[in-house]
C-alpha cells in the first residue's frame, strides 16, 4: 500500500452494512468517506475529499448507486466497485465500476477487494478476485 492511505467512499444505505464496511475498510488501513446513504450525500462530501476508490450499493433508498458510480468515476476518477444484493440490477460495463460482488461477502474478501482495486487503479494487471464479478 502507498504511503498515504487511499480514500474510500462508501454508499450504502442500510446502517448495519455501512457501519460494517467502513469498520472493514479502516481494518484494512484505508481512509473512509462516509458511509453515505445517497447520492446527495455523495456530492456533499466527495468535493471536499475525493475518493480513491468507493464501494457502492445499487440501490440507496430512492437513488441509484449507478448514478453514484458514474458521478464519482467522471467527477474523480474514482476506482468503483458494487456492493450489492441485486446483481441482476447491473448492466455490466456502462458506468466505470470494474465489477460487482454480492451480499453476503466473507469478512476477508472486502480487504482482498480493496487491494484489488488499489492494484488496477495503480496500473497492475492482477487477476480478479473469485468472488468480483468484473465487467
Amino acid at each position: 500500500m502507498s504511503a498515504m492511505p487511499l480514500r474510500v467512499l462508501i454508499a450504502e444505505d442500510e446502517a448495519l452494512i455501512a457501519f460494517d464496511l467502513a469498520y472493514r475498510v479502516e481494518e484494512a488501513g484505508y481512509t473512509v468517506i462516509g458511509p453515505c446513504k445517497n447520492l446527495s450525500q455523495v456530492k456533499e462530501l466527495a468535493p471536499k475529499t475525493p475518493p480513491d476508490l468507493a464501494l457502492i450499493d445499487v440501490k440507496l433508498g430512492r437513488d441509484s448507486g449507478k448514478d453514484v458510480c458514474a458521478y464519482l468515476h467522471e467527477e474523480f476518477g474514482t476506482t468503483c466497485v458494487f456492493v450489492t444484493a441485486h446483481p441482476a440490477s447491473l448492466i455490466k460495463n456502462r458506468f466505470g465500476a470494474l465489477g460487482s460482488i454480492t451480499k453476503p461477502y466473507g469478512p476477508e474478501d472486502i480487504m482482498s477487494l480493496l487491494r484489488y482495486m488499489e492494484a488496477v487503479r495503480s496500473g497492475q494487471k492482477l487477476k480478479a478476485p473469485r468472488f468480483l464479478d468484473a465487467f
